[in-house]
């Protein structure tokens, strides 16, 4: 025993505590209590996904957004553009986007991805700044949508999340509660938070790995120790295990 504890090292000693921290709180929770929460999780992701594109399209055209642009654009070619053929309709636009900065990534991209917008816009001699207009203010309801879906999704996944996590702990709590099955899952929940402690080991190795290789060892941190540890060797030979098999 005390030969395998000389053999530890600063290493070997961190993946066992985040190993061990693992399967202490799995045994606490419970198999039903994790897996409840894997389940929700996936529930609430699923949920969310389908609510937040209708929800952020509903924000949109409820506040009038792309009405508001389209009008602010058209206010603008008609001070700018006013007389302007030709070249002369992006020119105003540039003087437009000197003044109007947030709008100029959407501007750009509306141009690049819309060429042929852009030359039918500048046309044979005929003004014609709608085709230009409407192809911005398409770049720009993407751009905004998307940011408002994001938020929409967090908002619905935290909400729903919630919830049904209460249900569902609650649920859980009761039939915990029963001897056999009370026993059988904290039993169960240690044998998943261990599985799971191996996934936080790897992770943990890797960090200490890519902070060995940028800055060449901090303290007991070494190259040396690294590969001198029980727990490398092992993840060095389930690599090998499963690159043999691919």
């Amino acid at each position: 025993m005390s030969e395998l504890l000389a053999k530890v090292n600063f290493v070997d000693a961190v993946s066992l505590f985040v190993l061990l921290v693992f399967v202490m709180q799995g045994f606490r929770l419970g198999f039903m209590r994790i897996a409840t929460g894997v389940l929700c999780l996936i529930g609430t992701v699923y949920i969310a996904n389908l609510i937040a594109l209708p929800a952020a399209r509903w924000i949109f055209d409820r506040l009038g957004l792309r009405d508001t642009i389209y009008a602010t654009l058209t206010d603008i070619f008609q001070q700018h553009g006013s007389g302007l053929y030709g070249q002369g309709l992006l020119d105003g636009l540039n003087k437009f986007v000197e003044q109007h900065t947030f709008l100029r990534p959407f501007i750009a991209n509306a141009l690049e991805q819309n060429k042929d917008v852009v030359q039918a816009a500048l046309g044979d001699g005929a003004l014609r700044p709608e085709l230009l207009i409407t192809s911005i203010v398409n770049s720009v309801e993407t751009v905004m949508l998307f940011g408002i879906r994001i938020v929409c999704f967090f908002v619905v996944a935290f909400s729903v999340y919630v919830v049904i996590l209460v249900i569902c702990n609650a649920v859980v709590k009761i039939i915990s509660l029963l001897p056999v099955i009370g026993t059988v899952d904290k039993l169960l929940g240690g044998l998943l938070g261990g599985v799971g402690g191996c996934f936080a080991v790897l992770v943990v190795v890797a960090v200490m790995f890519l902070i060995i290789g940028v800055s060449g060892g901090v303290g007991v941190l070494t190259s040396a120790e690294l590969h001198s540890s029980f727990v490398y060797s092992i993840i060095i030979r389930m690599q090998n295990e499963l690159i043999n098999i691919l």
